[in-house]
């Protein structure tokens, strides 16, 4: 399989750096001035992966409306960054969104990483739409599939769900969750994690998508694509 990393408005060092670095791969390195057309970008499909640095805010806006138009996959680079704009990239469809400090050996290792796991998956797993909707009924504390498939929830789980589902666009951190009295009298960052990991376990149980993402260090979000609804439930 052909690997090829595009990279765009990166700073000359770090394109020869890495360069120099994927001579030991099997990585091609292309350096463009401009974001390439959705037909020159995704002509190799899954063999590409776009290095992106972001330089203004006016590039910024160009970039995300690139991510959610054309799905690239795409690591963005910006020199300050910080955890709001993070979500707002990755929330986008980026990869990831790293500091442009970033050393050239791990972003190059990051790469390789990626291109190794589309390399074991089906293409299909990479391309078909990821959306989900669960059907949830906060008063039976019952979370469903389209097919039916359910699971019973806690008071607490259910409490969990409906402030993630609430504010879907957000990562609520876990200092405002633990203030919500969610775990009850036990409201450390422990018994929260413990509930955390309580749900996914019952939630994988109905869906192999992931209903809660988490962001190292802060807190937790809806997954990306996760749709929590009561207009269709099916009791």
């Amino acid at each position: 399989m052909a690997r090829i990393i595009n990279t765009y408005k990166a700073r000359e060092r770090l394109i020869d750096s890495l360069r120099i670095h994927a001579n030991r791969a099997p990585v091609s390195i292309i350096q463009n001035d401009f974001l390439p057309d959705a037909g020159d970008h995704c002509h190799n499909g899954l063999k590409v992966i776009s290095i992106i640095n972001v330089d203004t805010d006016e590039d910024s806006e160009a970039i995300l409306l690139f991510l959610k138009k054309y799905r690239c996959l795409a690591i963005i680079l910006i020199c300050n960054i910080s955890m709001r704009i993070s979500l707002k990239y990755i929330r986008a469809g980026a990869l990831d969104c790293l500091s442009s400090s970033i050393s050239p050996d791990l972003l190059l290792a990051k790469c390789i990483n990626i291109f190794n796991l589309m390399e074991k998956s089906h293409v299909d797993d990479f391309t078909e739409s990821t959306n989900v909707v669960l059907f949830i009924d906060y008063k039976k504390r019952i979370v469903r599939t389209i097919d039916g498939t359910h699971v019973k929830l806690t008071i607490s789980e259910t409490t969990l769900l409906s402030l993630l589902a609430e504010r879907s666009s957000e990562c609520l951190s876990r200092d405002e969750l633990l203030s919500r009295n969610i775990t009850g009298n036990d409201a450390t960052y422990r018994s929260l994690n413990v509930l955390i990991s309580r749900l996914r376990i019952k939630l994988a149980s109905i869906t192999k998508n992931t209903v809660i993402d988490s962001v190292r260090g802060y807190g937790y979000s809806l997954g990306n694509g996760v749709e929590l609804s009561t207009k269709r439930f099916l009791g």
